[in-house]
């Protein structure tokens, strides 16, 4: 109760935002070590409120760092400000985290790009949680034509806040500057295809292992549709080591017949 009244005003309590969280998230807030600030705490109880996390939730994206993930636009690498509108750019540069966290993905070195697709289609929920506030899956592979030729997005989404298309291109390894290229392509079909009247301009993300900044901010420079390009980070298993250390079927099957073997042998 003491951090309780430290850490809201008096004209706060029992108005507004603290009778809209729960106690237990409060503790979630009052207690966690990586808050260090009024504001940050401040800040994520606000996004508590506004997207209705759990306490769960609530804690998962503070240990996930998400303030900083979301607030700091100099780790972002965006040309918002130059192809959207004011309002839509502020709101787009929001909403655009760097990096973001599949934590829910456990996978090898060697996975591939079709792997970590599959992956996040099999835990759509947690990737769309990722993803955070507004976003729709609108589908996967998705095909779009040009000159009777077929071409297949990695994910579209729709964000009702943006009122936007969203086109996700998942890459494994470094970013590469003939990325971008490939994405304004797609943005410029769905535009095309697609949008409605009443939509804003697609938007683009890219999401890549790794990228040096200074190489995304020259490529987006050429672009003519707002992109973003932004790392992800996996679990890293250790699946490609297993087979050194547990025992194949094959080896099962003869220990066990060995045991019951013995087992006969001995009754």
């Amino acid at each position: 109760m003491k951090l309780f009244a430290l850490n809201y005003r008096r004209e706060q309590i029992g108005q507004a935002l603290p009778d809209q969280l729960s106690w237990t998230h409060h503790v979630v807030l009052l207690q966690s070590k990586n808050l260090d600030q009024i504001e940050i705490k401040q800040w994520y109880a606000i996004e508590a409120v506004k997207n209705g996390w759990s306490y769960r939730e609530l804690k998962k994206n503070i240990l996930d760092d998400l303030y900083s993930r979301q607030t700091n636009t100099n780790h972002k690498t965006t040309n918002f400000a130059i192809q959207l509108v004011n309002s839509n750019s502020q709101l787009a540069q929001e909403l655009i985290k760097d990096p973001y966290k599949f934590h829910f993905l456990a996978m090898g070195d060697d996975a591939r790009e079709k792997e970590i697709h599959q992956g996040l289609l099999k835990h759509v929920q947690e990737f769309l949680m990722e993803l955070g506030a507004g976003f729709a899956f609108y589908g996967s592979n998705y095909p779009v034509k040009v000159s009777n030729k077929r071409y297949e997005i990695d994910l579209l989404m729709y964000n009702t806040k943006l009122h936007s298309y969203v086109v996700i291109e998942l890459k494994k390894g470094e970013f590469k500057p003939e990325y971008i290229g490939q994405l304004n392509f797609y943005l410029t079909a769905i535009d095309e295809q697609l949008k409605l009247p009443e939509d804003n301009p697609s938007i683009g993300l890219l999401l890549c292992e790794h990228k040096d900044r200074i190489i995304a901010e020259y490529s987006l420079k050429g672009a003519n549709a707002p992109i973003s390009v932004s790392e992800y980070q996996i679990n890293k298993s250790f699946t490609s080591k297993l087979p050194y250390v547990l025992p194949t079927i094959e080896e099962l099957e003869e220990e066990l017949s060995k045991e019951f073997e013995e087992d006969e042998h001995v009754q």
